[in-house]
């Protein structure tokens, strides 16, 4: 499992907080996983109109399946 840093700025998101737990050794997540699903979720999210977006005719495949299968992160939200 690759265990990423992310940094967020702007965007009306909520900053300066940490999310989840990782392990004593930071080699795995204790508590809230985030998935780089849950990273473009967020991203699109914070960018786009996502009801306009789903209606959409020809929205990728790939960008559909995020909509549908990923969460945003929504401690960034509050």
């Amino acid at each position: 499992m690759l265990n990423v840093l992310l940094a967020f700025a702007g965007g009306g998101l909520n900053m300066g907080q940490v999310i989840g737990q990782s392990n004593a050794r930071a080699e795995e997540p204790k508590s809230r996983p985030v998935t780089l699903d849950n990273l473009l979720r967020t991203v699109l999210h914070a960018a786009l109109d996502l009801p306009t977006v789903r209606r959409l005719p020809d929205v990728p495949s790939l960008l559909a399946n995020t909509l549908q299968r990923a969460e945003p992160i929504h401690e960034l939200f509050t």
